[in-house]
């Protein structure tokens, strides 16, 4: 990870390679699935679902998320006065790390993807 070092009144910087700093986002990404936690977000394994509790426990099925993509969720949940600032960061973050950046940017986009795309979505590894 990047340090700064004060020597002598000056400012070092470590520089580290994209190799590690990719491998330390990573192990970011991996530790917040293992946990299943969002800020307030949180993915119940078992049930298949993305929650959170502000005003009421409010419950998303996993599987509607992927079907209606995630603009309809994010459009939707941002309209909703009981979320607190960052919970809408918190869910992008969740969908970045759960279904992946390419699935949110081909909604963005307008994008597809190619044929071997959509069989690789619909028969996840």
């Amino acid at each position: 990870m990047s340090k700064k070092n004060k020597i002598n009144g000056e400012v070092t910087i470590e520089l580290i390679s994209l190799s590690e700093l990719s491998k330390e986002a990573e192990r970011e990404r991996a530790e917040r699935m293992r946990r299943g936690r969002w800020g307030a977000w949180r993915i119940n394994k078992k049930r298949k679902t993305l929650s959170i509790n502000r005003a009421y426990l409010y419950e998303i099925d996993l599987d509607e998320i992927k079907r209606l993509g995630p603009l309809h969720w994010l459009a939707h949940l941002r309209e909703k006065a009981w979320l607190k600032r960052g919970d809408v960061e918190d869910l992008i973050a969740c969908f970045d790390d759960h279904f992946g950046f390419s699935w949110l940017w081909r909604y963005v986009s307008g994008h597809r993807g190619t044929q071997k795309e959509k069989q690789d979505e619909e028969n996840p590894v």
